[in-house]
């Protein structure tokens, strides 16, 4: 997490991001001027309107108390500050949960967790919401990486330290039970060429801002200019298609509503 304040200190929590701090502060002619700071979310460090800016990357899903976390974070935001962020979404490594699940149910009579949980995209807006975080932007993408078989997977998420994070779970797996896993996740999960497996990764990227009567409002009820029935027969007159296909609220226009409002531009 990097965090800029009004007093032209930057503190590091990250060790990686060190160098990219200084970078930043000799660019802006600021001098060798930064500090690097190894902190516990959980145990807030600042004080109250004393940031502009807390970025946060793929880090948020170990917090055990993250709504506690985040009210900790806007509290220490000056008004019109940000978090910017992004943390993994609960479709992440969705293949070796059920390669698990399906070995361990076969192999053991039972399901204990192997995968970390992580975040809903619905449930994480509506969080940033009720922390008062203003203006909330959340957007996702899927990566699907290609590992050699599901030993080199786990490889590689001990390597980027995202293995499990579970403190309850069974602690002894059986080594047929680690094999069986494998051997479902090649059998389910192979890419397109039979090659490799898949495993998907998936980003939820967002934006929060602390309230700041400069921030944009929304419009009073009612005071739209254009109708979003007169948008739909826009929608027939140069696409005709999609305006079958299109919806108003929870009302489906029908064909012959749309054909009505094609017809009605070819009259003119």
């Amino acid at each position: 997490i990097a965090i800029m304040t009004d007093v032209d200190v930057i503190s590091v929590f990250f060790f990686q991001a060190e160098d990219g701090i200084r970078d930043f502060c000799l660019s802006r002619g600021l001098g060798d001027v930064y500090k690097r700071q190894v902190i516990d979310e959980e145990l807030w460090p600042f004080e109250e309107e004393s940031l502009d800016l807390v970025i946060s990357n793929l880090h948020l899903h170990w917090i055990n108390d993250l709504p506690k976390a985040l009210v900790k974070m806007i509290t220490s935001l000056v008004p019109d500050g940000a978090l910017i962020g992004s943390l993994y979404g609960d479709d992440t490594l969705q293949e070796l949960r059920i390669a698990f699940t399906l070995a361990e149910s076969e192999r053991n009579g039972g399901v204990s967790g192997h995968v970390s949980p992580f975040m809903n995209i619905t449930n994480f807006g509506n969080l940033l919401t009720r922390c008062q975080f203003n203006l909330p932007t959340i957007w996702t993408e899927r990566l699907n990486l290609k590992f050699d078989d599901a030993f080199h997977l786990m490889q590689y998420l001990q390597e980027i330290g995202e293995n499990t994070a579970l403190k309850h779970r069974r602690q002894n797996c059986l080594k047929s039970t680690i094999y069986g896993m494998a051997s479902i996740y090649d059998t389910l999960f192979k890419d397109e060429k039979k090659e490799n497996i898949i495993a998907t990764f998936q980003l939820i990227h967002f934006i929060g801002w602390k309230y700041h009567e400069s921030q944009a409002k929304p419009k009073k009820r009612g005071s739209a200019e254009f109708s979003l029935k007169d948008l739909h027969k826009e929608m027939g007159i140069y696409d005709p298609e999609g305006a079958k296909k299109s919806q108003i609220g929870e009302i489906v226009v029908s064909d012959d509503e749309a054909d009505e409002v094609v017809k009605e531009k070819k009259d003119k």
